[in-house]
């Protein structure tokens, strides 16, 4: 055989075998299985209070890798999650990490996390490491709140009273702060359904509170559609919460060969490219917590502390909340302007023997009666402390009695029932009336009742100098049946408010010769506003009117009467009007009135009875078209 022969066959059979050893490589590289699908989509609700949140939510969850990665080492990955709250709060996560696959997975991961409360809205950024092998997994979270913390104040109220003051509360709240660990592990793992538990520490602070806790869960994975978890945790500030878990998982995309490598068994492989796209357990909603804020209330108009004197004649002591003067007159003693005298019911009436004043500033309420206060922290209500209304009587037996004088300014006088015994005489000009306005201004009296009860003439409230006086939501009755009045006014000047009272009489027998009786007589403008009053008078032997407005000097009433319903039933006897409007022979001034939307309800009598002695336009009345009742002497 020729050399150049020897030369092709040696060549032909190093071929052959080069071939033949590529197929033995080929035929040794083993397929392992497929990796799981590189993307999925889930959704799923929890039910219900968690860690830092108050209700359940539902959340959409979508996860995301580069496909080709899971058949090398590095897998990165997206995590994106929408939550909504069950009151319709939303909460957002979004998250990346790399993990690295070798015989465990080791994954970095970080986060941001955004949740609004009804409060306020909250951020923070999160750091997690984990490691996750065939069976057992280790995991640990941090979490930082950024931005504002914490919500503005909210829920402002009084908290109680202590010593002499009132002492408001508030919350806020603001985002917590911490970390968890956790220790899992998997098993009973099969083609379709796994099982995993997991359990580990956590600790979150802020703002002076701490809650060192436990959590742990159990899951049930059933094939790759389905993920049932029950999770319990207890802590010392969200205490013990047991929570349940479902979740519907849609995979998708598709799936690479996984090949086994050297020294690595292919159910290993497998198992760590599942783990490359385990979900990360962490913290996904932020969690909040309240806390009280105690102040002791600002007045704002003084710049300094509300200051109670406190009566209560089952006690006597210090004049504290928790040691209440015995007497009024001990407050009134031992008390300066701008305080409050507050008074509980007591087992008894409040006799006075000689009038009570209030100083410039002060306040006179009775303890079974809500109050809205201004603070620095804005109105706070106080709720009654006690149930019925103090009563107050004159133990005075010379006749212009008075139970309370204001004559200092600046007063309020609420929630007290006034008991006026002793009569004064109509258009005299001294002390009388159970409250008796004898000069200053600016006066509140508010949400009382006021009780003529003496004969003769007794007053429930009288106003002897021009003020400014506001008269609302009060009860003015009388027990008798002769000439009570409910509000007498003998001055002119300043200004008057008269709204939302009712004028009565204790019973069916009883009732007021007149609801309001003003006699203006000096040369001073009055003006002067009835709005939304019930006179209800009763049985009465005298001449009655609901409202009766007298000009008698120079001066000039400006008055305005509006949505007052008015009646004089049956039996009265010299009925004048519901509203008489008298200008005097001797007068010069001028009385203006509007009236709207009134109801006058009489038998004898009209019910707006116009009395004009003077010249034409003296008397000027706007009367309009809504008022119901019969008139007489309209201009």
């Amino acid at each position: 055989m020729s050399n150049s022969k020897l030369v092709l066959l040696a060549a032909f059979t190093l071929c052959q075998f080069r071939v033949f050893c590529e197929d033995i490589d080929q035929s040794q590289e083993t397929i392992c299985g497929s990796t799981p699908h590189p993307y999925r989509v889930e959704m799923r609700h929890i039910e219900s209070k968690g860690i830092g949140y108050n209700q359940g939510y539902t959340t959409i969850e979508g996860f995301f890798t580069v496909p080709h990665t899971l058949k090398t080492s590095w897998v990165p990955f997206l995590d994106l999650r929408a939550h909504i709250f069950n009151n319709g709060e939303p909460a957002a996560t979004a998250g990346a990490g790399l993990r690295y696959v070798n015989t465990r997975t080791w994954g970095f991961n970080t986060y941001y996390d955004y949740r609004k409360t009804n409060r306020y809205h909250y951020n923070q950024v999160g750091l997690g490491l984990e490691t996750l092998g065939e069976t057992w997994d280790y995991r640990i979270n941090g979490y930082l709140p950024v931005g504002k913390k914490k919500s503005p104040f909210y829920h402002t109220k009084f908290d109680k009273f202590e010593g002499h003051f009132m002492k408001l509360v508030r919350k806020q709240e603001f985002a917590m702060k911490g970390v968890n660990a956790e220790v899992g592990a998997h098993f009973f793992e099969r083609k379709n359904i796994d099982f995993y538990a997991a359990a580990g520490p956590y600790y979150l602070e802020n703002e002076g509170k701490v809650a060192w806790g436990g959590e742990g869960r159990f899951v049930i994975n059933a094939l790759d559609y389905l993920r049932v978890q029950l999770s319990g945790s207890y802590d010392s500030i969200y205490h013990g919460i047991v929570q349940g878990e479902l979740s519907l998982v849609v995979p998708f995309g598709g799936r690479k060969k996984i090949k086994q490598k050297q020294n690595r068994t292919c159910s290993s492989q497998t198992t760590m490219s599942h783990r490359a796209l385990q979900r990360v357990d962490r913290f996904e909603i932020m969690p909040v917590d309240r806390k009280k804020h105690h102040t002791t209330a600002i007045n704002p108009a003084t710049g300094d502390p509300y200051f109670f004197v406190f009566v209560d004649n089952t006690s006597h002591s210090l004049g504290t909340f928790e040691s209440p003067y015995n007497a009024l007159t001990d407050a009134q003693t031992n008390s300066k302007p701008n305080d409050i005298i507050y008074v509980f019911p007591g087992n008894a009436v409040y006799e006075l023997f000689t009038p009570m004043t209030l100083q410039t500033g002060q306040q006179l309420l009775g303890a079974g009666t809500d109050y809205l206060f201004r603070t620095q922290w804005g109105k706070v209500n106080v709720q009654h402390q006690a149930t019925g209304l103090p009563v107050l009587i004159s133990n005075q037996t010379m006749a212009n009695a008075v139970v309370l004088n204001l004559e200092n300014s600046n007063n309020v006088v609420s929630g007290l029932n006034f008991v006026m015994t002793h009569p004064f005489a109509v258009g005299g000009s001294g002390n009388h009336g159970a409250i008796a306005i004898l000069g200053g201004e600016n006066y509140l009296i508010s949400r009382n009742i006021l009780i003529a009860a003496g004969a003769g003439g007794t007053v429930g409230l009288s106003i002897n100098t021009p003020s400014s006086v506001t008269i609302s939501n009060n009860i003015f009755a009388s027990s008798l049946s002769t000439d009570q009045i409910g509000i007498y006014v003998n001055t002119s000047g300043g200004s008057l408010v008269i709204n939302d009272n009712l004028f009565t009489g204790i019973n069916g027998n009883t009732g007021l010769a007149n609801g309001i009786n003003i006699h203006s007589s000096t040369a001073s403008d009055l003006s002067v506003s009835i709005l939304s009053n019930v006179f209800n008078s009763q049985s009465n032997t005298d001449a009655s009117g609901s409202i009766v407005i007298i000009i008698e000097s120079s001066d000039n009433v400006f008055a305005t009467i509006t949505g007052n319903q008015m009646t004089l039933p049956p039996g009265l006897i010299n009925q004048v009007a519901g509203v008489h409007l008298i200008i005097d022979a001797a007068t010069t001034g001028v009385l203006s009135a509007t009236l709207n939307n009134n109801t006058a309800i009489t038998t004898t009598a009209p019910g707006y009875f116009f009395d004009n002695n003077g010249t034409p336009t003296q008397l000027q009345v706007d009367f309009q078209a809504n008022n119901i009742g019969t008139v007489s002497g309209l201009p």
